[in-house]
């Protein structure tokens, strides 16, 4: 592994590079461009600047290069067992997962089996009411026939109670993550629709801004580019 600068080392030629650039800086605080030669001695003014920031970063990456590899090689090897630990968690919540969800299925099953039994029960009830219904009207006794039959439209069948929250150990719930999915991209609201500004971007570079667009405006931003 490369010997690893002090940081007393870093300072101190942090601090020779310090002196230069501030000589740098003044003098483009101080430049004015009057004439076309002037705009040639800032072209490669800049160009200049750049290659010195290069420079200077490429003594940082030589400088911060042996800490990355420390770093990325301790971090390996504590990672062995750590990943080893979230495998093991995987394991355990899985196999809560899959029992919550059985029994989560066993009592929906059982809530169904009684709401059945429950309707069949109140089917039978409000047929026992019409047949008694129909005797009377047979026997002349239609209001008698007609309060049975309100007392028929009564009848509801019962909501069967189903525990299906299987107590949890303390400190341990359960987090549902909803997401959405787009299935008919032609009845979505137009307030959650976004503008492909990547393609009408690569649009505005390909015509420069010369095709139409409703509800689209190009627009040119000048930039000087300096090349060596």
């Amino acid at each position: 592994m490369e010997e690893i600068k002090s940081l007393a080392v870093v300072e101190s030629e942090v601090r020779v590079e310090l002196e230069l650039v501030a000589v740098i800086a003044k003098n483009a605080r101080e430049f004015e461009v009057k004439g076309n030669a002037d705009v040639q001695i800032a072209k490669d003014n800049i160009i200049l600047l750049r290659t010195k920031a290069k420079e200077i970063e490429a003594i940082r990456l030589i400088s911060t290069k042996p800490l990355d590899d420390m770093k990325k090689a301790i971090k390996g090897e504590y990672d062995k067992p750590i990943n080893i630990l979230n495998t093991a968690l995987k394991v355990y919540n899985d196999k809560m997962t899959t029992w919550l969800d059985a029994e989560a299925k066993k009592a929906w099953e059982e809530s169904r089996k009684l709401q059945a039994k429950a309707d069949e029960s109140a089917r039978k009830e409000k047929e026992k009411l019409e047949a008694k219904a129909k005797k009377l009207d047979e026997k002349g006794k239609p209001e008698r026939a007609d309060s049975l039959r309100e007392q028929k439209e009564t009848i509801v069948p019962e909501v069967p109670v189903v525990n299906s929250a299987p107590v949890l150990p303390k400190g341990t719930y359960e987090r549902v993550t909803w997401s959405a999915q787009v299935i008919d991209i032609d009845k979505l609201p137009r307030e959650y629709m976004l503008p492909n500004y990547e393609g009408l971007n690569k649009i505005a570079m390909a015509t420069k801004g010369l095709i139409r667009i409703t509800g689209v405006v190009f627009k040119a931003e000048k930039k000087l580019i300096s090349r060596s």
